[in-house]
């Protein structure tokens, strides 16, 4: 797991928290106060969606081919995800303005090579799983769904400088960690990810969606994850257990007995 993807930060909506939404109610409906003030938003005000569309004439031009329509310390448009079911806020959302685009971006982490990655220097024993190639990790702390779990290649590669070998894998490996995922029991669905934004050794995020709970489908499993009770440590280590079986069966080794 990386600093930077920790927070599963898919909007910046997601990092406002529930508590806060629900004292920011003063300023419905009003466009933005102006530049570099945040914009409040009604979840389901068009009004709203109107003074955004209007702020968002462009002030000047940042010489980059991919952000030439943002304009530094101007909010941006009311997402349409604020109308979906499985949007997990509800009442008046700030969003933060646009920041100066940062060139060169700050190394990630590992990003000089093996000798100061995290992942290739933790041993075996920290994992749930392994096997000559790959290793399936696990979060420090029972999580709010099942199990998060993480596929690494254990040599340091990311995705776009995988060797053909562990190419024609990975595939298989994605396959193995969903059907052993599912072997938990009671899993609707699992999703998976890749951010990488923070970390330079590839990792695949594995999450599942309990059977029933509707309401977390989608694209926002993961912050329903951050705002769930987290899971009950004894059941937590069971799922992995179980988990860890199912992996174990198509091949490789358990490095410790979970307890």
């Amino acid at each position: 797991m990386d600093n930077a993807t920790s927070s599963r930060n898919i909007l910046p909506l997601a990092k406002t928290s529930p508590r806060r939404l629900a004292r920011s109610g003063s300023n419905r409906g009003r466009p933005p106060a102006g530049i570099g003030s945040p914009a409040p938003w009604d979840c389901g005000s068009q009004r709203a969606f109107r003074y955004a569309r209007i702020r968002l004439m462009p002030a000047h031009n940042l010489g980059h081919p991919h952000l030439d329509q943002m304009v530094v310390g101007e909010t941006g448009r009311r997402p349409p995800v604020v109308d979906w079911d499985n949007f997990p806020f509800s009442g008046e959302l700030v969003i933060k303005p646009f920041e100066q685009p940062e060139l060169p971006e700050p190394p990630r982490h590992g990003a000089a090579g093996p000798a100061e990655c995290q992942s290739c220097n933790r041993p075996d024993s920290d994992y749930l799983w392994v096997d000559d190639n790959w290793r399936v990790s696990t979060t420090a702390e029972p999580p709010g769904l099942p199990a998060i779990v993480f596929l690494h290649p254990r040599a340091h590669h990311d995705l776009g400088d995988l060797t053909p070998p562990l190419v024609a894998e990975l595939g298989s490996m994605i396959f193995r960690v969903e059907r052993a995922y599912t072997a938990i029991g009671g899993i609707a669905r699992v999703h998976m990810a890749r951010w990488g934004d923070g970390g330079a050794h590839l990792h695949l995020w594995f999450y599942g969606r309990p059977e029933g709970f509707v309401q977390a489908r989608g694209t926002w499993l993961a912050t329903w994850d951050d705002i769930l009770p987290p899971q009950p440590e004894a059941q937590w280590r069971e799922n992995l257990r179980r988990f860890g079986e199912a992996l174990l069966a198509g091949g490789g080794r358990i490095p410790t007995a979970m307890e």
